[in-house]
């Protein structure tokens, strides 16, 4: 299972998200994001001060 996370800048309105696997999407500040419980660990550690920097 690989995972890639994207930041990407792009109006709400322009986005065509799939709904066959989810009914609704939340839309988090990364605060808000870490001090939730309904955010799974993988999801957090995206966001974590602490996760090391990867990339090019």
């Amino acid at each position: 299972y690989i995972v890639l996370g994207f930041r990407l800048r792009v109006a709400e309105s322009d986005l065509r998200l799939p709904d066959a696997q989810h009914g609704s999407y939340r839309w988090l500040t990364p605060e808000q994001l870490l001090a939730s419980d309904n955010v799974h660990e993988n999801s957090r550690a995206y966001f974590s001060p602490d996760a090391p920097a990867v990339g090019l």
